[in-house]
């Protein structure tokens, strides 16, 4: 979700918010003939479980305007993660927090 606005004839805000909610469950089984059997046996070496689930949330803030030939962008992006990850008995949880500040300068020569 974005949201623009203009203000004066050359300044404006721009906000923003992007949420992503992702899990996986990749379930890998091998097989492997047993020649002796001839039947297919389940390869425990080779088969695993996968889990992950993970919460991404940013926010981000930019004021621009233009003065002359002369415009820029001053801007803030906060993001927030949560990580839930399972391979066979391990578990692993990460969060991180982020705080990106972004500075664009341009100028036009005519």
């Amino acid at each position: 979700m974005d949201y623009t606005h203009p203000f004066g004839k050359s300044n404006q805000i721009e906000t923003g918010y992007k949420g992503t909610y992702r899990v996986n469950d990749n379930d890998y089984h091998s097989d492997t003939l047993n020649y002796s059997s001839g039947n297919y046996v389940d390869n425990i070496n080779l088969s695993n479980h996968f889990k992950l689930s993970e919460m991404i949330n940013a926010v981000y803030f930019m004021f621009g305007s233009k003065i002359k030939g002369l415009s820029f962008k001053f801007g803030l992006r906060l993001e927030n993660t949560n990580s839930k990850s399972e391979f066979g008995s391990r578990k692993i949880i990460a969060k991180s927090d982020a705080v990106n500040t972004e500075i664009n300068l341009i100028y036009k020569i005519v």
